[in-house]
């Protein structure tokens, strides 16, 4: 059994009070640790909001995060805008 089912099965028996890390949160969310860290220095609104009082260590509270996915459920996220690519500057060529 890996890591990530095992840390399901773990957060099976959390209750909502339980504080989690940010290997628990991502085994919660389906992706990786290096995700969360990212996540949570340039899109902290793209995850469930964080305790404070825990220095650096990133911390959330279970019952918080459940109602967190269960909100996100019904929303659909709008589609990203697509950016034109700037005209180049430079010598103009022969076409």
């Amino acid at each position: 059994m890996d890591t990530a089912t095992q840390l399901k099965t773990q957060l099976s028996t959390f209750d909502d009070d339980q504080v989690i890390n940010v290997e628990e949160l991502s085994a919660l969310l389906g992706t990786t640790p290096a995700n969360i860290y990212k996540l949570s220095c340039h899109a902290p609104d793209s995850l469930p909001p964080r305790l404070d009082g825990f220095g650096r260590r990133l911390a959330w509270r279970f019952g918080t995060c459940k109602t967190w996915i269960r909100a996100k459920d019904g929303v659909i996220a709008p589609p990203l805008p697509v950016e034109t690519p700037a005209k180049r500057t430079g010598r103009p060529r022969m076409a």
